[in-house]
C-alpha cells in the first residue's frame, strides 16, 4: 500500500472522529452541565478519538504489496495461466487447471456480462498482507473438546451420512469448530460449545448447497432453506417480517410444486400457533434441519422472546443469500458489478447471527440486554454491516485461487474488482484490502456512536458486542491463515 494511500485512510479516519466530536458536543448540550451521564458519554468520545488514533499509527506503518499473507503462513502463489473469452454469452476456462475444475468439481461456468471479458496474461497471486488492527488472543482452551463434541453431535443428526464419507473426512480435516475457538476466545462453556456447532452446521450448510446436483436443481435448495424456516419460524409465526420474506423462497420452488409447497408451509405455522416445543420435536426433518432445530431451541428458551426474534430474523436473511446465490450459480447470471456484488456477498456471508449470538454471552453474564431501538438503531445496523463485509472480503481475498481459479465461481470480490476496473488479480486484490481497512474504519465509528446513543444500563452488552465485532477481525484472519479449508482442493467458505 503506497504512502499517499494510508495517508488517505488515516485522513478518513481523523474526520471521522471530528465527526463525532461534533455529535458529542451537541449531546453534552442536551445534557446539560449537571447531568450525571455528562462524564460518561466524554469519557465515551475519549475512547473513539484514542481508537482513531490508534488506528493512524497502525496504518501509518504501511503494508507490504506482496507478502506470506501475515506471520506463520507461507503465501499462496498460484501461478494464473487462464484467458477469460467471452464467447457466445460464456466464460470459457481454458488454463492447465480447466480440465480438473470441470471433472472434479463440476462447477456451473462463468457467464459473461454484456460487456466484452478478457484476461489474458500470466502472473502469481499472493495474498497481500493484512496488518491486524486488534491484539491477537490465545485460541479458547475447550476448542479441542469441544471440537470433538461438535462432531459426535453432527454424526448423531446423521450428517456425515448425508454428505458422505469423503465429504466428512474433509470437513474434520478442516478444523471448523476451531474458527469459533479463534473468536469467542472467553466465552463460558455452554454458551462456547453452542457457537461451535453454530459455525460448523452453517459450513455444512454452505457445503452442501455446493453440490453440483444442488446447484442444477434449485428446489432441492429451497426445500432445505423452507425446512429450516419451518423451524425458525416456529415461535414466532405471526411475524410479519419473517413471512414476508418467505416469499422469495417460495418463487425458488418450481411452478408446478409451489402450491403444495405453501399450503404444507401454512399448515405447519398454524400448528406453531398452537403448538409447543413438543409440536417442533414431533416434525419429520432432514438431517441439517434436525440439528439446527437442537440448537434453535436451545438459543429461544434461553433468551427473552424479544432476542430470539432477532436472532430469527438475521439467519432466515442468511438463509435468503444462500438461495440466491444458489439461484445465481443456475442462471449464469454473473459476474456481478460491484454495486451488486456486495449486497449480495454481506447477505451470504451469514456473520450477522454470528454476532447476534452475543446475546447468549450477554445473558449469561446477567447483563441487561440491548433495547430493540438501539438494536434495530442506524449504528447497531451499520456495526453489523462492517464487520460482515470486512469478514466477507477477507474470506474473498483468502479463498480466490480455489473459487475462481480453479472453480471458476465468479462470486469473489477480488474477481469482480479485477472485472470492473481491468485490472490484474493482484492488483484487484490489494485493493480489496484497503476496502476492508476502510471497513474496518466505518467499524469503529459505529461503535463509538453506539456507545453514546445506548443507555446506560446497556453499557455492558454495547461493550460485548463490540469487543466480539473485533474478536472476528483478527480471530478469522488466524483461523484463516491455519485451516486446510484453504490448502486442500476443495471449496473453501
Amino acid at each position: 500500500m503506497s504512502a499517499r494511500d494510508n495517508g488517505a485512510i488515516i485522513r478518513s479516519r481523523q474526520k471521522s472522529t471530528k465527526n463525532l466530536g461534533s455529535y458529542v458536543s451537541n449531546t453534552l448540550k442536551d445534557l446539560g452541565d449537571k447531568s450525571p451521564l455528562l462524564g460518561w458519554v466524554s469519557d465515551m468520545y475519549s475512547m473513539a478519538a484514542k481508537a482513531q488514533r490508534n488506528f493512524s499509527r497502525v496504518f501509518s506503518m504501511g503494508s507490504k504489496a506482496m507478502s506470506g499473507g501475515g506471520k506463520g503462513k507461507k503465501a499462496v502463489k498460484v501461478a494464473v495461466q487462464n484467458n477469460l473469452a467471452s464467447k457466445a454469452g460464456a466464460v470459457v476456462y481454458t488454463g492447465e487447471s480447466a480440465s480438473h475444475w470441470q471433472a472434479s468439481s463440476h462447477r456451473t461456468q462463468v457467464a459473461a456480462s454484456s460487456a466484452q471479458m478478457l484476461i489474458n496474461h500470466e502472473e502469481e497471486y499472493d495474498v497481500p498482507e493484512f496488518v491486524l488492527p486488534y491484539e491477537i488472543s490465545e485460541v479458547h482452551p475447550l476448542t479441542a473438546e469441544f471440537s470433538d463434541e461438535t462432531y459426535r453431535w453432527l454424526a448423531r443428526h446423521h450428517i456425515d451420512t448425508q454428505v458422505g464419507a469423503q465429504a466428512w473426512n474433509k470437513f474434520m480435516d478442516e478444523e471448523i469448530p476451531g474458527l469459533a475457538g479463534h473468536v469467542y476466545v472467553d466465552t463460558q462453556p455452554k454458551e462456547f460449545l453452542w457457537c461451535c456447532k453454530y459455525v460448523a452446521l452453517v459450513v455444512i450448510l454452505d457445503n452442501v448447497l455446493d453440490e453440483p446436483e444442488v446447484i442444477e436443481d434449485p428446489n432441492k435448495a429451497a426445500t432445505l432453506i423452507l425446512e429450516i424456516n419451518k423451524v425458525l419460524m416456529w415461535f414466532f409465526s405471526e411475524d410479519p417480517h419473517l413471512r414476508q420474506y418467505l416469499k422469495p423462497l417460495f418463487n425458488c420452488v418450481s411452478a408446478d410444486q409451489r402450491d403444495d409447497v405453501v399450503n404444507s408451509f401454512s399448515k405447519s405455522l398454524a400448528y406453531a400457533y398452537t403448538s409447543s416445543r413438543s409440536g417442533l420435536m414431533s416434525l419429520k426433518l432432514q438431517p441439517i434441519s434436525s440439528a439446527f432445530r437442537d440448537l434453535w431451541l436451545e438459543y429461544c428458551e434461553s433468551l427473552p422472546h424479544e432476542c430470539g426474534l432477532r436472532m430469527a430474523r438475521y439467519i432466515q436473511n442468511y438463509l435468503l443469500g444462500c438461495i440466491n446465490e444458489t439461484k445465481n450459480r443456475k442462471s449464469q447470471a454473473f459476474p456481478p458489478t460491484l454495486a451488486n456484488y456486495i449486497p449480495l456477498r454481506r447477505q451470504s456471508v451469514g456473520m450477522e447471527p454470528l454476532i447476534v449470538a452475543t446475546d447468549l454471552f450477554v445473558k449469561a453474564r446477567q447483563w441487561p440486554e440491548i433495547p430493540n431501538y438501539v438494536f434495530y438503531g442506524p449504528h447497531m445496523q451499520r456495526l453489523l454491516r462492517a464487520l460482515s463485509d470486512v469478514t466477507a472480503w477477507h474470506n474473498d481475498v483468502y479463498s480466490f485461487p480455489k473459487e475462481v481459479l480453479k472453480r471458476g465461481d465468479p462470486h469473489n470480490l477480488v474477481f469482480v474488482i479485477s472485472q470492473e476496473h481491468g485490472c490484474s488479480y493482484m492488483e484487484a486484490a490489494i485493493h480489496a484490502m484497503e476496502m476492508i481497512n476502510n471497513r474496518i474504519n466505518d467499524l469503529e465509528t459505529a461503535a463509538a456512536y453506539l456507545q453514546v446513543e445506548a443507555p446506560y444500563s446497556s453499557q455492558n452488552a454495547v461493550a460485548e458486542y463490540t469487543r466480539v465485532c473485533r474478536q472476528w477481525v483478527t480471530g478469522s484472519h488466524q483461523w484463516h491463515q491455519k485451516s486446510n479449508r484453504y490448502n486442500e482442493d476443495h471449496r473453501i467458505i
